[in-house]
């Protein structure tokens, strides 16, 4: 089978798929987020890539930008939702990939699947706002389209009415975005076709000289439970499910697929086995329809 991957240029979980999909026969092929044009009839086109799409068996995306070009993600989304319309299987589904890239929309699908996170105000209210960060303190997760979270502590003992006045004036975009603290054990489970296979904790503490460490940990069936359902609010065949291991419980932080892939190559040692049998069940071998339409 030959799949088309899309991702930026400098994106290491390429070389982590490219070398474990090598290994067992598939044939991955490299397709760079910023390639893609139209050609001289207006058909899709990419710079990488000289022969038509329809001689691929599908597109897995990656990633489609970083926090570096976030304006160039509509675009990006839009060429991938024009190639599913003509036939050629996308994944993660283009047309709901949208709703995980936002932080508010994700959270309100969290919200309305009775899915269970940490506690949180979206809201426009300034009162409201600042009476929910007064209490305890809060996390302002920027409510503008990004790749990776833009968080920013605010502690209770501040003058809380002239950071969330601050905040606001930054990200003129979007409601407030509140949420408590995250503290406990920090997961990323990997999901695939609504199955929880595992999961890697992370120590968040970084210096100048250490990365995040990474390490396999073993689930609750709470927490397999909740993964999936998490995953399964989206619709996404393939995504990783972030979690921190509460005092009341495990709760959702966000879905994603930004370095998930990446984290896993490196953290978990069943990821060699998981990845070639999880895309072989999201893209069976190809039938005589599964082009219909892209010639």
């Amino acid at each position: 089978m030959r799949l088309g991957f899309v991702a930026p240029p400098w994106d290491p979980a390429a070389g982590t798929v490219f070398r474990h999909l090598g290994a067992t026969g598939w044939s991955p092929l490299w397709l760079s987020s910023n390639g893609f044009g139209l050609g001289p009839s207006g058909e899709i086109v990419h710079e990488d890539f000289a022969t038509p799409f329809e001689s691929l068996d599908g597109v897995f995306v990656l990633a489609l930008c970083d926090d570096r070009e976030p304006e160039m993600f509509h675009w990006r989304l839009a060429v991938l939702q024009e190639l599913s319309r003509k036939g050629l299987r996308v994944e993660p589904d283009p047309f709901r990939l949208e709703t995980v890239w936002d932080p508010v929309r994700m959270m309100l699908r969290l919200a309305t699947s009775g899915v269970a996170r940490l506690p949180l105000f979206i809201g426009e209210s300034l009162e409201e706002a600042v009476e929910f960060a007064a209490s305890e303190g809060c996390v302002h997760r920027s409510p503008a389209m990004e790749s990776q979270a833009l968080l920013t502590w605010i502690d209770p003992s501040e003058d809380v009415r002239a950071r969330l006045v601050e905040l606001w004036e930054k990200y003129p975009e979007g409601p407030f975005l509140l949420m408590r603290r995250p503290e406990g054990i920090f997961l990323t489970i990997l999901c695939v076709q609504g199955e929880a296979l595992g999961a890697i904790s992370w120590n968040l503490e970084r210096t100048e000289a250490t990365a995040p460490r990474k390490a396999r940990e073993q689930l609750t069936d709470d927490e397999f439970a909740l993964a999936a359902k998490a995953a399964e609010a989206f619709g996404l065949s393939i995504c990783g499910v972030d979690i921190v291991r509460t005092p009341d419980g495990p709760k959702v932080l966000g879905v994603r697929l930004q370095g998930v892939l990446e984290a896993f190559g490196a953290g978990h040692p069943r990821f060699e086995e998981w990845l070639p049998n999880a895309l072989g069940q999201i893209f069976p071998e190809p039938t005589a329809a599964t082009h219909k339409g892209l010639d």
